[in-house]
């Protein structure tokens, strides 16, 4: 919903909506739901809540916050290092090791200290925890090392494909090129291996249309689940589980089977509802987990 609005009006048999309102004036963000009589031919009363000062506090334009920011707070799960090698051998093997990190909100909003507030509120977010008031979350890394020393895995991705447009240019200033065999499989190996905290599609969806449509699945040709669940390397359907690729691009995750050239593109519309486009029509998928 848009908390940029001042006052919010639900329908009288909307009781999701009015629950998930009620939660939040009991967190002081809205006054409590009055009646209100709705506008044209058929008017109809309405519920309507009023934002408060605090929830003036707590927005970003039309989202609500549930803190100030986020910093890194320490690396947990340190697994041995190992040699990781891209998907193109043209490429060198990098050195590197597999982590967590944990992040930490700062200047966390006092409400969630409310327990019925906090149920409903972390329900709608992946991961993270409040505990000892602090909220809290661990994501997955891969660190690499570079120069004697590691570096997190999205700078030390900047730095290789940094590396490899010099190099590029280089070698176009002397009349040659670089492989772009190489080129592609460095990006392709980076975006897989360096894939900070994994991918938006991480967790069970469920489809909330009866639509179904073809889906490659290790060069077969299957039906697109009602269910998925994604980890950061695999989907699992049906109760198989198959082994992926997953690349992001914005607000867009191709998901590619091993194995085959097929792939699908779910586009986030938020967090918790991505689309796939079938061209002739659209599957919509929500988190259930």
């Amino acid at each position: 919903m848009d908390y940029g609005v001042d006052k919010f009006n639900a329908a009288r048999h909307d009781t999701r909506t009015q629950n998930w309102l009620n939660t939040l004036v009991e967190a002081g963000l809205y006054s409590p739901g009055t009646v209100v009589m709705g506008g044209g031919y058929f008017a109809s009363p309405l519920i309507q809540y009023a934002a408060t000062p605090e929830l003036v506090k707590w927005r970003d334009g039309g989202r609500l916050c549930l803190a100030k920011g986020v910093e890194i707070t320490d690396i947990v799960d340190i697994q041995k290092p190992s040699e990781k090698a891209l998907d193109n051998a043209a490429t060198p093997k990098l050195h590197t090791v597999a982590a967590k990190l944990v992040l930490q909100a700062t200047d966390a909003a006092p409400w969630l200290e409310k327990a019925n507030v906090q149920s409903e509120l972390l329900g709608q977010l992946t991961g993270w925890k409040f505990q000892d008031g602090k909220l809290q979350k661990q994501v997955p890394d891969v660190f690499g090392l570079r120069d004697g020393q590691w570096a997190t895995g999205p700078v030390y991705k900047a730095e290789l494909e940094k590396q490899y447009a010099s190099a590029q240019g280089a070698s176009a200033g002397q009349g040659k090129t670089v492989s772009a065999a190489m080129g592609g499989g460095l990006f392709a190996g980076l975006a897989k291996l360096f894939s900070f905290g994994g991918h938006p599609l991480q967790g069970k969806w469920h489809m909330d249309t009866g639509s179904f449509g073809p889906f490659g699945s290790a060069g077969q040709s299957a039906s697109l689940g009602v269910s998925f669940t994604f980890t950061s390397d695999t989907m699992e359907m049906g109760g198989a589980s198959i082994k992926c690729n997953f690349e992001v691009n914005g607000n867009r995750v191709k998901v590619t089977p091993e194995g085959t050239a097929e792939s699908y593109i779910f586009e986030m519309r938020d967090k918790n509802t991505a689309i796939v486009d079938l061209g002739i029509f659209q599957l919509t998928y929500k988190r259930v987990q």
